[in-house]
Parts: C-alpha cells; sequence; structure tokens
C-alpha cells in the first residue's frame, strides 16, 4: 500500500510540474519572446512591421509592449 501512494505521489508531483511548466511559458516565456521581436525590428528600423496579435495581459510586460508599439507609431 505505501508503495502505491509513493508512486501515486510522484505522478502528481510529475504532473504538477508539467502544469506548472505550461503556465510558466505562457505567462512568461511568450511574451518576453513577442516583446523581444519588436524591439528587434525596431532597433533594425523595421518600423513598419505589423504590430503583435499577441494578447499581453495588463502587467509590467504587456504595458511595456504597449510603450514600445507606441513608440513605434511616433
Amino acid at each position: 500500500m505505501t508503495i502505491i501512494c509513493l508512486v501515486a505521489a510522484a505522478a502528481c508531483a510529475v504532473i504538477a510540474i508539467v502544469v506548472m511548466a505550461i503556465v510558466l511559458r505562457k505567462m512568461i516565456t511568450k511574451p518576453i519572446a513577442e516583446a523581444a521581436i519588436l524591439a528587434d525590428n525596431m532597433s533594425s528600423g523595421n518600423l513598419s512591421a505589423p504590430d503583435s496579435t499577441f494578447k499581453f495581459a495588463d502587467d509590467e510586460i504587456g504595458r511595456f509592449v504597449k510603450q514600445l508599439e507606441g513608440t513605434k507609431h511616433n
């Protein structure tokens, strides 16, 4: 019985780690990658590149990207 409990706990831990990795990728990695693309376009002088279609949250990264896009359009 103890081995079954340990295996179940390990399986739950693996599932939790996978879910956390997916959430972190969606919340942190993808928005930063999109901001980097925008910054790269701007630094190379490509101000006619379309804005990102990514839906940024209203957090620090989202506000930063909105400011970058505003700068690009001025």
